[in-house]
């Protein structure tokens, strides 16, 4: 008994030994990991998805489904995309379209009577739409299925236009109070929405700002409103805030992408191959293949084993530092006062590559998701696209400042400086390089307001003009064109002269610089 006591006391501390030789690595990694999240988290950077609250109130969420299926029901509409408000006819000036009389399509003889017919259904429950945008702050309630989910983004997206086509629609018809109401509502898809801390979600508002701005420059080409009515609507567009949540971002990504580490960790290599029998009965049914198969399995679980046991850690740490620092930038560039203060920060422009301890999956999805970002926000990046948002928020105040200016005196007035202090509480100024945006008041009254764009350059008000009418992305052409130097232009009506001169150039055709890839038909007018 005394010799089986002395074998077990040198064995024991020889098993623990070894033991704790292939345990204390994984010990020092998982120490690193929670010593590097107390770091962060002391810091004020969130890394778990429980740090984040979601959950609207009972009021705000009938509403919001209210919302997604008034644009569930206009999901198949087509005619909507045929109609493209503030159609640019030159260098600096557009065509109200709500102003022609009957518009031409592959589709239909006049597109109004088609964009009624398609509406008509569905009135009811856009108005009820409406009405829910108008009632209070809008807030969606995402899923959580061990990440977060968004599925209502695309449905909200979708609505901005049918909204801006309705009242366009409205316009044509003299329909003031239907003007009225979708422009509100269209308007506060912005202007209530606090969307939840992701790129997309930011990019969706971003769009529904260019959706509003183009049917509010319809609006100022008729006598819909009222002064008080604009003043309302400036008052609405004063109160948004693009930059503050942006640096959350940084925050919710980093949650996602920590618990796919966790995910890595509980997952059995058995499962990625379908079970060790195949592999095993493989050999008996064919030794050659059977065995090269068992050798890569065998390989696959070495490498399964080793991120798992230690990459997976290593990529936690990566990440929660990697977030923690484009944290930091976001807050830094967000305090800037001017796109021209902010272009040069780090992380602005400049895609910064997140770079794991070792190639693993991870790495990928984070290089794919980056890759589709820069996609979408078309090589600018999300503040890129923050930046234009709040110069288009700029342009509209002033537009309906200007309005209300020519309300009263009948007449524009000859520079911005005149609408202060009674229509604006001081000269607006450009977000992109921090001088008063610009104003070009013409001998017929019309008027052409200004920013400079994104390239800090003053091209006199040259905006990208629809080579055919109907297209509906001049701004992405012109990306891939490599034509970056434009002004972001709140155009002046064109007269008839310019609207003949444009649809003789159009049936010329395009030059063969111009071809570019597949463009929507004309809506131009015969």
């Amino acid at each position: 008994m005394k010799r089986w006591l002395k074998i077990a006391g040198v064995l024991l501390p020889i098993a623990l030994a070894v033991y704790g030789y292939f345990e204390w690595p994984g010990y020092k990694l998982r120490a690193s990991v929670e010593r590097t999240r107390r770091q962060v988290r002391q810091e004020g950077f969130r890394t778990e998805l429980s740090d984040f609250n979601f959950a609207p109130s009972a009021e705000t969420t009938n509403r919001a489904q209210t919302i997604l299926s008034a644009s569930e029901a206009v999901r198949a509409l087509r005619a909507i995309q045929e109609l493209q408000p503030m159609e640019t006819v030159g260098t600096n000036a557009a065509l109200a379209i709500s102003t022609v009389e009957t518009i031409k399509t592959d589709r239909a003889t006049n597109l109004w009577s088609l964009l009624r017919e398609e509406l008509a259904p569905h009135h009811q429950e856009l108005d009820r739409a409406c009405a829910a945008l108008m009632a209070g702050p809008i807030q969606f309630q995402p899923k959580i299925r061990g990440d977060i989910l968004l599925p209502y983004v695309a449905e909200y997206r979708r609505l901005a236009p049918t909204l801006s086509v309705r009242a366009v629609l409205a316009m044509h018809e003299h329909d003031n109070a239907a003007v009225f109401t979708n422009l509100f509502a269209l308007s506060r898809m912005v202007i209530g929405w606090t969307p939840e801390p992701a790129d997309v979600c930011h990019l969706v508002r971003f769009a529904c700002v260019t959706s509003a701005e183009q049917a509010i420059w319809e609006s100022m080409q008729t006598d819909c409103w009222s002064e008080a009515q604009l003043l309302a609507l400036q008052r609405e567009w004063e109160s948004v805030r693009f930059f503050e949540s942006l640096p959350t971002t940084a925050e919710l990504t980093c949650t996602s992408m920590v618990r796919l580490c966790r995910t890595a960790r509980r997952e059995r290599y058995s499962e990625k191959i379908g079970g060790w029998g195949p592999v095993f009965r493989g050999i008996f049914s064919s030794p050659g293949d059977g065995f090269r198969h068992l050798w890569s399995a065998l390989q696959g679980y070495r490498q399964h084993a080793s991120y798992r046991d230690q990459g997976s850690y290593e990529d936690e740490k990566a990440l929660m530092i990697y977030f923690r620092d484009r944290h930091e930038e976001l807050k830094r560039a967000t305090a800037c006062s001017t796109w021209k203060e902010m272009q040069p920060l780090p992380g602005v422009t400049n895609l910064v590559p997140f770079r794991g301890a070792n190639q693993s999956r991870i790495t990928s999805i984070m290089n794919l998701k980056q890759v589709g970002m820069s996609f979408q926000t078309q090589r600018g990046g999300v503040l890129a696209r923050a930046a234009e948002a709040e110069t288009r928020r700029r342009l509209i105040v002033t537009a309906i400042a200007l309005e209300r200016f020519a309300i009263q005196h009948k007449a524009y007035p000859p520079s911005l400086r005149d609408l202060v202090p009674a229509f604006l509480p001081a000269i607006t100024m450009d977000f992109m390089d921090g001088q008063e945006l610009r104003y070009q008041r013409g001998e017929d009254g019309r008027y052409v307001l200004y920013s400079v764009g994104l390239d800090g350059v003053d091209n006199g008000g040259q905006m990208v003009a629809s080579e055919r009418l109907g297209d509906r992305f001049p701004m992405r052409r012109a990306a891939a064109s490599g034509r970056f130097n434009t002004d972001m232009v709140w155009p002046r009506s064109a007269t008839a002269e310019e609207v003949d001169s444009f649809k003789q150039k159009q049936r010329a055709g395009p030059t063969d610089s111009e071809i570019l890839p597949r463009r929507p038909p004309s809506i131009l007018p015969e």
